[in-house]
């Protein structure tokens, strides 16, 4: 890969953006529900039809966790437009996370989350 090249890591990815000397193509650091707006996706989507990066990063960590809803409830159109404009070259295992993230109870008091498993997938633009 060519540094500097934009890829897109979804839904985060400032350690990957770092390590690869690889920019985010959009604005925004995290494509997550309570972080993007409807007015906010549609930005992400014409920002990726106008100059679609080679390269897309895909975690695969359950969300729940973090948020009520899947990443493919919250953010469709990208699910698609991932499906429909790349193809999956390559898969890392499964690891879980999550490990000593506490959340509080009904009550109040911490109760230990649910480790996710999570692993990342590379998406290659098609030719």
């Amino acid at each position: 890969d060519e540094p500097r090249e934009p890829m897109l890591a979804v839904p985060w990815g400032a350690l990957y953006y770092f390590l690869a000397d690889r920019p985010n193509p959009t604005r925004f650091e995290l494509l997550l529900p309570g972080t993007l707006g409807p007015d906010d996706r549609q930005e992400v989507m014409a920002t990726l039809r106008r100059a679609p990066p080679r390269d897309l990063v895909w975690s695969t960590v359950d969300l729940r966790n973090l948020a009520p809803v899947t990443f493919e409830t919250f953010f469709p159109e990208l699910v698609a437009f991932r499906d429909r404009h790349y193809v999956r070259v390559a898969i890392t295992e499964a690891n879980p996370v999550g490990r000593g993230l506490e959340r509080p109870g009904p009550t109040g008091v911490p109760r230990r989350a649910a480790p996710a498993q999570a692993g990342e997938e590379l998406w290659r633009l098609r030719p």
